[in-house]
């Protein structure tokens, strides 16, 4: 069954009667004070970790666990210039495969076999994608009865939860133990994620008498409230007193006998009341402070109204303040359900604490295909996108013969600004060497009279820089009036 409760004081100088949540603690000015410092978001949003070594009592056939990665990062300029050949661009500088541009057709690795590699490459990618996409084959290899633990120990900071989760049908079972220390925490079992679990308020008085020591004495209680929360305070003193309202930070340089600027402050009073209101999310110190040689009684009436606090009571199965649980739970629906250990600062004045925990998730076979349901759109994006590589890269390599040396003397060529067409015609006089045996060719020549090698482009290795001409005097191709590269073999124009 769901526990539930709420922490009570800790510390010295106060008795909790009636107080539910927050701490009481005290010391000496100028002693080592222990105050819980930390990073917090500014609206009070606890912080999540997951990832646990994760278990399962069959081979793993499905998801292993959801893993995300971060992309190394970019650069600019990896989309290639506007006035770069096609060939320099991203998209095609990763496929080898499909062959480069200055080599014939018939040294391209995916043409190979006359397209034997191709023909096989293109089932292995997309058809095992899509037959998983749409059914998952190996389901049957799956006990029935399979499951999922998850057992680690782990630390975790004020306001911050732990949780693992996994898909799972109706009338799997969820089983769980897990103990802290040195304080309590809380915890739950839902089909929501903990971001997607309701807030609520919290109310809360203090209300006794406390003695506050002599000699540089001091008692305070500790709230940990959010924006939109609010302190409401009233005490009586039997002698004069030294009363204020501080963070973390400010309870620091006071202890170090600084003068920090408190949210509230009174010196020298018998009698104090007041409200504040509260616009960050943090840990706020009601103090009393005694510099005098007699210890004060003081009549504490300290009430808070607490926003923006996770409701876990809102979860299928929770418990609330406790330093150990065991049990287990069914599952009453299909979906992904989620297990949460949640260190509330509000019930343990630590600022860390320690969890150990066994939680077991029964997916079974029908757990496994919730798994790759959820993940069949995915599958069928990545088939779709690698037949669109493939076929792209195809595409392109069947392009480049578009940018061979032809012997034409076409009229028709536009430059790049869309100025006037130029007509540009080859002259036979000039010479580029062979690509494989390097004897002189004319610009008009597609076979080399010596070896017969068919000139495709530059020869790798060689210079890139050709003089501003028409022609280019390593491949021959047409060159465009102000274009920077050759449109066949990339070669700068100067």
């Amino acid at each position: 069954m769901p526990r539930g409760g709420g922490g009570g004081f800790r510390g010295g100088g106060f008795s909790g009667g009636g107080f539910s949540g927050g701490f009481s603690g005290g010391g000496f000015r100028g002693s080592a004070g222990s105050f819980r410092v930390g990073t917090v978001r500014s609206n009070g949003r606890p912080f999540g970790r997951t990832g646990a070594t994760r278990t399962v009592s069959h081979p793993t056939s499905g998801p292993y666990r959801h893993t995300y990665y971060r992309p190394a990062g970019r650069y600019w300029g990896w989309y290639g210039g506007y006035y770069r050949p096609w060939y320099w661009r991203w998209w095609y500088r990763p496929f080898w495969w499909a062959g480069y541009y200055y080599r014939p057709w018939f040294y391209t690795p995916a043409y190979i076999g006359g397209g034997l590699i191709l023909l096989i490459v293109l089932p292995l990618i997309l058809l095992p994608l899509f037959g998983v996409a749409m059914y998952f084959p190996f389901s049957g290899g799956i006990s029935s009865d399979g499951t999922v633990t998850y057992r680690s120990t782990e630390t975790l900071s004020f306001n911050e939860y732990w949780y693992e989760y996994e898909d799972m049908k109706t009338g799997n079972t969820i089983t769980y133990s897990f103990q802290s220390s040195p304080g309590v925490i809380s915890w739950a079992i839902s089909d929501e994620s903990f971001e997607e679990l309701p807030t609520t308020t919290r109310n809360g008085q203090f209300l006794d008498r406390v003695i506050v020591p002599g000699n540089e004495g001091y008692e305070y209680i500790l709230l940990f409230l959010r924006p939109g929360s609010r302190i409401d305070y009233e005490f009586n003193a039997s002698d004069p007193i030294e009363f204020f309202i501080a963070d973390t930070q400010d309870m620091i340089t006071w202890n170090n006998y600084g003068t920090p600027v408190f949210y509230r402050h009174l010196v020298d009073v018998t009698s104090g009341t007041g409200i504040l209101n509260i616009n960050t999310a943090q840990d706020y110190y009601v103090v009393w402070y005694n510099d005098g040689s007699s210890a004060i009684d003081v009549d504490v009436n300290i009430e808070y109204l607490e926003t923006g606090v996770p409701d876990l009571t809102a979860a299928d199965k929770y418990g609330i303040a406790t330093d150990f649980a065991s049990g287990d739970f069914t599952v009453t629906s299909d979906g992904r359900w989620y297990f949460f250990v949640y260190f509330d600062p509000m019930h343990s004045p630590e600022e860390t604490q320690e969890i150990t925990f066994d939680v077991q998730f029964q997916i079974g076979k029908e757990g496994n295909l919730l798994a790759w349901e959820r993940a069949r759109p995915w599958l069928i994006f990545f088939g779709i996108v690698a037949g669109v590589v493939i076929i792209f890269a195809v595409f392109n390599r069947r392009k480049q013969k578009e940018f061979k040396t032809t012997k034409s003397d076409a009229p028709g060529i536009s430059n790049e600004s869309g100025r006037d067409a130029v007509e540009v015609k080859t002259d036979s006089r000039t010479t580029v060497p062979c690509p494989r045996c390097g004897s002189s060719m004319k610009s008009t020549d597609i076979y080399c009279q010596k070896c017969g090698e068919k000139r495709e482009g530059r020869r790798a290795g060689t210079e890139t820089i050709t003089s501003r001409q028409e022609i280019c005097e390593y491949c021959g191709a047409k060159l465009l009036l102000n274009a920077k590269f050759c449109t066949f073999c990339g070669s700068s124009i100067k």
